[in-house]
């Protein structure tokens, strides 16, 4: 339900006006284990493919449909190089997917931040494997960054530094990664990525611990609103972190501001959110 002006509802048509009523995607494969929503486009995750439908146009670029069209009302199947996909998740206009027994991690569509990874700031309208990663249990992706989370506790981020969002220390419109670069922080279980920021927990000997960093204007790292934006990984500032268990993401960006929001929990942390609260979120 929702938009559907780029077929992104999956109902074989494009309509103008918003569909308040939510209605089955057509020509969908049984038994989907995962959904992800991006800006105007859908995909969905099954034992052995992914589908998308909706936007697949970006300006002069590609969005993220993973086929060679411009826009498909109905679900595609996404040309994957290696079978067996095992997670996924979409950015704004990029996607990626972490497939196969070595659990690599392949990207496709809008790449003008090297969001996707390759080595290069050239968009592609199919998958490409992401060099260098394997064993990868983890996987976000922002607006314009993707981040990786390994089995033996690195992670791993690259597209726009703009915001700090890829906690490398470094921050400005000209600076990006094309590929994956490694964040100083080990033992990452968890990540995830927000419009502008992104947050991880820490597992490291049993010491649990959550950290965030990049846009922080709404104070969606958890740090003082003045701290903007956090240029490295910030660990929680109140003994809360230690609880988190997952986390969850939210934002926009109006005007060049970015509205950032970020909801945490655990088994003894009840329901908690910090940031941007404008729309009561």
């Amino acid at each position: 339900w929702g938009s559907n002006a780029s077929g992104q509802l999956g109902q074989g048509t494009e309509t103008s006006g918003p569909q308040t009523i939510p209605v089955p995607v057509r020509d969908l494969a049984p038994d989907a284990l995962e959904i992800e929503a991006a800006a105007a486009a859908t995909c969905a995750r099954f034992v052995d493919r992914i589908q998308c439908w909706g936007s697949n146009q970006v300006a002069f670029s590609v969005g993220p449909l993973g086929s060679d069209v411009e826009r498909s009302p109905l679900p595609l199947d996404v040309e994957l190089n290696e079978p067996t996909p095992r997670q996924l998740v979409m950015g704004d206009l990029h996607a990626c997917a972490v497939v196969g027994a070595a659990r690599t991690l392949e990207c496709w569509g809008h790449n003008g931040d090297g969001q996707i990874g390759i080595g290069s700031r050239a968009a592609a309208r199919v998958p490409v494997a992401v060099p260098g990663l394997t064993e990868v249990v983890d996987v976000c992706a922002g607006a314009q960054h993707t981040c990786a989370a390994l089995d033996d506790g690195s992670l791993y981020c690259w597209g726009s530094a703009q915001r700090g969002q890829l906690g490398i220390g470094e921050i400005g419109a000209m600076n990006h990664r094309s590929m994956p670069t490694l964040v100083p922080l080990t033992g990452v279980r968890e990540v995830e990525c927000g419009f502008h920021h992104t947050c991880a927990i820490r597992d490291a000997g049993g010491t649990r611990q959550t950290y965030c960093w990049g846009e922080n204007r709404r104070g969606e790292t958890q740090q003082d609103e003045l701290t903007n934006p956090v240029l490295d990984p910030t660990a929680f500032t109140d003994a809360r972190g230690a609880d988190v268990t997952h986390i969850a993401i939210g934002g926009l960006e109006f005007l060049t501001v970015t509205y950032g929001y970020t909801l945490v929990y655990g088994p003894t942390l009840p329901l908690s959110g910090f940031g941007d609260n404008s729309q009561d979120q």
